[in-house]
């Protein structure tokens, strides 16, 4: 973001501006995401993990296609900025591995997701390399295609888990409540936030 943001044909911003600019961006997206974060567990259980993910996936590659097109405006690149690490958020808070993984391998799981940022991290590198040649705009669809090919996979992979709700019964019985993934929207949220109200 901080060439783009210094780029002459998108924002022109001296050299000088770019880090403060470039961390006040970062900052209202890191606010806005972290505002979210406690709802997103929830989002995951009334509206299901394929229909919160997939969409997510696609939307980033999209956003991350059309960010220099917010030029001249730096407002609207805030906008995109803190769109992206609200979904960037959604799918670190993904409750995949307590889903498919036995609870006696989820550290290992968790082993192999913080693996797979750092490879992540390390695939983030090699892009900034190889595109250097390219032009500012082909220097986002690169990553943005490469998203969009993986959101593809995913849709084949993320099944909807059986959801069960833990209740107890007058007598003290324990009993588990299955929440009917295909009940409509507002069921789902009143049988997963009977607790809470």
């Amino acid at each position: 973001m901080p060439f783009l943001l210094q780029d002459p044909e998108y924002f022109d911003i001296p050299f000088e501006q770019v880090g403060t600019k470039t961390g006040q961006i970062l900052f209202v997206g890191s606010l806005c995401s972290t505002l979210a974060t406690p709802f997103l567990g929830y989002a995951y259980d009334i509206v299901g993990r394929f229909w919160l993910l997939i969409p997510t996936f696609f939307l980033l590659s999209i956003q991350l296609g059309l960010m220099p097109f917010s030029a001249p405006h730096i407002w609207l690149l805030m906008v995109f900025r803190a769109s992206m690490s609200l979904l960037g958020r959604v799918v670190l808070v993904k409750p995949l591995i307590v889903d498919y993984v036995k609870s006696e391998s989820r550290g290992f799981a968790m082993t192999l997701q913080g693996y797979g940022m750092v490879f992540g991290e390390l695939m983030m590198l090699m892009l900034f390399t190889m595109t250097r040649g390219l032009s500012m705009k082909e220097q986002y669809y690169v990553p943005a295609a490469i998203i969009a090919t993986m959101s593809i996979s995913m849709v084949f992979l993320v099944r909807e888990p059986t959801i069960k709700k833990h209740l107890q019964t007058e007598t003290g019985e324990h009993i588990n409540e299955v929440v009917d993934k295909n009940a409509p929207l507002m069921d789902r949220f009143k049988v997963l936030s009977a607790e809470v109200w």
